[in-house]
């Protein structure tokens, strides 16, 4: 392992279990400022905790206490760099307490929703040194854990990164937002054994977490038993146990009808090639979100497969409309574009999708390599998006790609 004190608390973790726990005080927390629940107006919280700050007689524990609350629903809404302010203060406000720290770490963690570059490895390291200060505070902190497994489990030190997460569940079994976490460094890891097992075990404790805690997947907010159920029918689904997915997506659609359940099992249906079942999937998830971007994307591809190209750039349109920063939008429509002859505008719409998005390049690299049209200078310093902007112009205009 490259850093000494990843060591430190790897051995801490599995060997000793640190020294007894001096407990952070625990403050009122005004009733008009509370952590985001699922379906919840971040926005009306961020402004009542404002308000709230404003007043001169709180107490500095009182303060922090507000900030971070502030902070995560800042987090929430995407806004890093002032939840990261708000953190910061509270943990001068109050140092002995263990979450302004821990949710920083989680700060420094942040990645967009389709990033497959690599973590800084700065990134890593600040994390690691914010759980530390939690752990020393209080070693019963199992967000603290929590926030070393994320870390590690980045940084590629996953035997490490599962200790860290086991003892995070020791510490509160209960917890669906740390097993959510333990999920996924299962299925990163390729578990899938394991990673089925948590989901299990996750629906099994029924905490009002599942309900109320919130997740943002494809810029769709679901809560986590939402989450929970999503993640069992595609895990399925990945590791090629279809008959078990397609049964395990209408259970799904039976006891959770929406947008979601209808839309992901339309995922399944385009995937396998059923494009009637995938379409009658759609519309029955459009009724019920039809300003939902991904349904109008996966509307788009069932319409293309289907040669109705002409439809597939109108539901594009949608998707664009409903989601301007996403490059799988533009980088469908100009498969559709480019299928009815409007060549132009094709690339226009494939150069688009690799300048606006910045995780939208990682996916298609590989694609316009593979054609035979990517040539990258493989150094740090060379901006190969030039020559990413001409392969993706080649990739239009071959018919093949």
């Amino acid at each position: 392992m490259r850093h000494f004190h990843f060591l430190i608390i790897a051995f801490w973790l599995i060997v000793t279990g640190g020294p007894s726990p001096t407990f952070a005080g625990e403050a009122p927390q005004p009733a008009e400022c509370v952590l985001p629940k699922f379906g919840d107006d971040r926005e009306a919280i961020i402004k009542t905790c404002s308000l709230l700050l404003e007043r001169s007689d709180l107490s500095d524990i009182e303060r922090a206490r507000l900030l971070t609350i502030r902070g995560r629903a800042s987090h929430m809404s995407h806004n890093v760099h002032a939840a990261i302010r708000d953190f910061e203060v509270a943990m001068a406000l109050n140092p002995n307490d263990t979450i302004p720290r821990v949710r920083r770490g989680m700060a420094a963690l942040t990645k967009r929703e389709f990033d497959t570059t690599a973590l800084d490895d700065r990134a890593v390291q600040d994390a690691i040194g914010f759980a530390e200060q939690a752990i020393a505070i209080d070693p019963n902190c199992a967000e603290a854990y929590e926030l070393v497994g994320a870390a590690l489990a980045m940084s590629g030190d996953p035997r490490f990164a599962l200790a860290a997460y086991n003892k995070a569940v020791e510490l509160k079994p209960n917890s669906t937002h740390i097993r959510i976490f333990r999920y996924y460094f299962f299925k990163k890891v390729g578990a899938n054994a394991a990673a089925l097992k948590e989901l299990d075990e996750i629906e099994k404790i029924n905490a009002p977490d599942l309900d109320t805690g919130l997740t943002t997947l494809r810029n769709k907010e679901m809560s986590d038993r939402t989450l929970v159920r999503l993640e069992r029918a595609t895990l399925l689904q990945n590791t090629g146990r279809f008959e078990e997915a397609e049964n395990s997506f209408s259970h799904w659609t039976e006891i959770e009808p929406g947008a979601v359940s209808y839309g992901w099992r339309a995922w399944f249906y385009l995937d396998r090639q059923k494009f009637d079942l995938a379409q009658a999937d759609l519309e029955k998830a459009l009724s019920y979100d039809p300003n939902f971007w991904l349904l109008h994307n996966l509307l788009g591809h069932v319409y293309f497969y289907k040669n109705d190209h002409a439809h597939a750039v109108e539901e594009f349109d949608l998707a664009i409309a409903q989601f301007p920063k996403s490059g799988l939008n533009f980088w469908g429509r100009a498969l559709a574009l480019r299928a009815l002859k409007r060549t132009d505008d094709a690339i226009s719409d494939a150069v688009k999708a690799v300048e606006i998005d910045p995780d939208f390049p990682n996916r298609i690299i590989s694609r316009v390599r593979k054609a035979g049209y990517y040539f990258p200078v493989v150094t740090k310093k060379t901006d190969n998006m030039p020559a990413l902007r001409e392969a993706v112009r080649a990739c239009m205009i071959d018919e093949r790609c």
